[in-house]
Parts: structure tokens; C-alpha cells; sequence
């Protein structure tokens, strides 16, 4: 007797194409996780949906992003002096590493190290650069010890 074949509603394809990008576009790793066949998720992947779904995927990264915005700071304002003499704040950094990573990806923002030629930069691009990245720091130092920013950017509280 044939396997009788699986039907996937418009919601679940748009909600794994945005798995696929949340996971840098590995079809394999995506579809172990949310239990598609992997030949179904590339044939999503490369168009065998109707634009509207592909459309609707895309726009579901931006609020999966959020989410893994949130697991990151929820990791690391979990963080107590406790927590970092055992073994669990390992696991908890790497949590928060993989959702930054993640986060990114969804952003369409680079999940790399980015290097930066200072020697071609002025006096005042050289000092303009170091203030942001001093205000960035600050920030995120704010962040983690007050939970996720809220969604326009001031500190929020972590979600349970």
C-alpha cells in the first residue's frame, strides 16, 4: 500500500522557509529539526510555493528574530556569579551565541567579524568610530544586566 502523502498548509511552508533562513539556509539541519522531508523543504526553498507563502516566510523572520533576540539577553542576564562558577554558564553563552547567530541571519545582517582598514580612516572617522563603538557597548552592557531592549530600542524586562 502507498505512504499516503503529507499536506503542508501555506502557514507551516512559510513558517519553515523561515526555519531554513533562521538556520543560514542549511536544508538538511532545517529539516531534521522541524520534521519536513528534506527534498520537499528545498523544493520550497528554490520556488515551489506560491509567492505569496515565499512572501509570507520572509516576513516571518523579522518576529522569529525577535525571538532570538530575546533568548540571548534571557541567557545572558541569566548569568549570576553562581551560574558562572559551573558548567552551566558555558551552555548558556553558547545558547546565547547560537540565537544572536541566528538573529542575524534572519536580519539579513553578517553573522561574521567584520575587519576594518583604520589605517585608511581620518582623525575625526577614527574618533566618530571609537565613540560608537564605545555608546554600542554601553548599550549592550545596559541590555544585558535590564533583560531585551524593547521592540524601539530601550531596555525592557526578559520574558519568562
Amino acid at each position: 500500500m502507498a505512504k499516503e502523502r503529507r499536506q503542508y498548509t501555506d502557514e507551516e511552508k512559510a513558517t519553515a522557509l523561515a526555519a531554513l533562513a533562521a538556520n543560514g539556509g542549511n536544508v538538511k539541519k532545517t529539516a531534521l529539526e522541524i520534521g519536513v522531508p528534506r527534498k520537499t523543504l528545498e523544493r520550497w526553498a528554490n520556488g515551489g510555493v506560491h509567492p505569496a507563502v515565499a512572501q509570507a516566510g520572509h516576513e516571518k523572520r523579522l518576529p522569529l528574530a525577535d525571538v532570538y533576540e530575546d533568548i540571548a539577553y534571557q541567557c545572558l542576564g541569566g548569568l549570576t556569579q553562581d551560574k558562572i562558577s559551573k558548567a552551566n554558564a558555558v551552555e548558556l553563552v553558547k545558547t546565547a551565541a547560537i540565537a544572536t547567530d541566528k538573529m542575524q541571519l534572519l536580519r539579513d545582517k553578517p553573522t561574521t567579524i567584520q575587519r576594518h582598514d583604520l589605517s585608511k580612516m581620518s582623525d575625526d572617522e577614527l574618533k566618530n568610530e571609537l565613540d560608537r563603538l564605545r555608546e554600542r557597548r554601553a548599550a549592550i552592557a545596559g541590555r544585558i544586566g535590564g533583560g531585551p531592549p524593547s521592540r524601539n530600542g530601550a531596555a525592557g524586562t526578559s520574558v519568562a
